[in-house]
């Protein structure tokens, strides 16, 4: 009865719900702007001036309906290419994602709450077993002239900044313009030399059609990366990154082909690392292996992945679909787990890991000095899909303020130093071989580690609310 109840006075709300057009048009639109200064649009102030739409119309009636139109102009741009999963699939999400801004805008009085509320809804996005980070507004000013805001504030911080000088430049333009004065300062301030170990890596961006490279030509795989990895071994690289899933075979076995990687190693006096699926106790895991040349021998170090793609990789609450019942046949089914590494200095992040501050902390607060992503978008036919993946991934060296190698399949790969300083990059749909010498900072961020302004706003926003509430009622007795 009660469900019901509640079933009834919903939809009472909504019959009575009668949208004005002008809002309807403007909150969509503030989204729409909002989202083309991601890839592969690129328009940067848009990151500004959508927020600025936003809070403007937003401000003279809070409203849930008002927020929750900004969210889906503002995710559908980004999150279209999830048609490729399942026609239903970009619905789901985008409705689903959209309603977090919708609560947020119900509590966006002032400049600050607007900042912190909007700032929670997207961190929720970000957490838990359905948390899909596309479309985080700090991202967008990974820029090495912006690596400070990063280091210190990571990239949700960044985005609360985004959003109070947006709306601060609306009520309060003076403080808008000391707030933007102090966090300009914080960009200019000079980063410390980067002190330690030097390397040079390189990558092999294969530009593997999985659908026929990897099923019917292995031997034509091997070679194109056996070639790549010798000409970096002949640049003077003395680590190569491939791909992941590169290789189909489950490297934890004994087999031909991981014994010729093993030579290889051992032949040019080079570091390999790889992704393969491995087979532990009948589970199916997602994996990156390091052959690393001692002597002449090899030492085989293996890393699975812990962060799987909700719906893609397993059923949340369901976990891995062995028979692919639910999802399509390679598209992912594979078993999380930890292992302990030894000591490496490096941390890895297979494909959508990159996109969490927090996978890679845990490895980096571990002394871990080198960030590894390898990634494979071949599945996918959009080039959006791609190259927001991999500016994602990029945020995290800014955060860390550690190197980072991203090896794409088809791309984009890169590498960056500790301090933003782009190496050598790679674009979409290309084959080849990058090489570049980064440091191996021991510098790491803390804030970061823990994505403390992440929870701050998520967590402290009663605390705003509150506050707010209390300032207001002492404003009306004054008066």
């Amino acid at each position: 009865m009660c469900f019901s109840k509640f079933i009834f006075n919903c939809y009472k709300k909504v019959n009575k719900f009668k949208p004005d057009p002008i809002l309807v048009i403007l909150a969509i639109l503030a989204g729409i702007i909002t989202a083309l200064a991601f890839p592969p649009y690129n328009f940067i102030p848009g990151v500004f001036i959508g927020p600025l739409i936003f809070y403007v119309m937003n401000r003279k009636k809070l409203s849930f309906y008002s927020g929750f139109l900004f969210g889906i102009g503002f995710l559908a741009p980004i999150e279209n290419w999830l048609f490729e999963f399942n026609f239903f699939a970009p619905f789901a999400v985008i409705f689903i994602f959209a309603i977090p801004y919708g609560v947020a805008a119900r509590f966006s009085r002032t400049p600050v709450l607007f900042a912190s509320a909007m700032t929670a809804a997207e961190f929720f996005r970000c957490i838990g077993s359905f948390a899909f980070p596309w479309g985080q507004l700090g991202s967008v000013l990974a820029f090495k002239s912006f690596a400070n805001l990063f280091y210190l504030f990571g990239v949700f911080g960044v985005t609360f900044i985004v959003l109070l000088t947006a709306s601060l430049s609306v009520e309060k333009f003076r403080l808008a313009l000391i707030f933007a004065g102090t966090v300009f300062l914080i960009i200019l301030y000079p980063q410390s030399e980067l002190h330690g170990q030097k390397i040079k890596v390189a990558v092999v961006q294969g530009n593997f059609a999985p659908e026929s490279d990897y099923e019917f030509e292995p031997q034509k795989v091997l070679s194109r990366l056996f070639l790549g990895t010798r000409e970096a071994a002949q640049k003077g690289a003395k680590l190569v990154v491939w791909t992941e899933t590169v290789i189909l075979e489950y490297l934890n076995l004994p087999s031909s082909v991981r014994r010729s990687i093993e030579r290889l190693a051992i032949e040019n006096n080079i570091t390999i690392i790889t992704g393969a699926p491995s087979l532990i106790e009948g589970d199916k895991r997602n994996s990156i292996y390091v052959f690393f040349p001692d002597s002449n021998a090899i030492k085989i170090f293996r890393y699975d992945k812990v962060h799987l793609v909700p719906f893609g990789e397993y059923i949340p609450g369901f976990g891995p679909d062995k028979n692919h019942l639910l999802l399509s046949e390679g598209v992912g089914d594979f078993t999380p787990a930890i292992l302990s590494l030894p000591k490496l200095s490096m941390a890895f992040m297979i494909c959508f890991e990159g996109a969490f501050s927090e996978v890679a902390s845990v490895q980096v607060n571990n002394r871990a000095k080198l960030l590894v992503n390898l990634s494979n978008d071949a599945w996918s036919k959009s080039s959006s899909e791609a190259v927001q993946h991999a500016a994602l991934t990029g945020v995290r060296a800014f955060e860390f303020r550690s190197a980072l190698i991203r090896a794409g399949n088809t791309g984009p790969s890169f590498i960056l130093d500790a301090d933003g300083t782009e190496k050598a990059r790679l674009d979409l749909c290309r084959e080849g071989v990058i090489t570049g010498e980064v440091t191996l900072s021991e510098k790491s961020s803390r804030f970061v580690s823990v994505n403390f302004f992440g929870w701050l706003n998520f967590l402290g926003l009663p605390f705003f609310l509150t506050a707010s509430s209390l300032l207001g009622e002492l404003k009306e007795r004054n008066e």
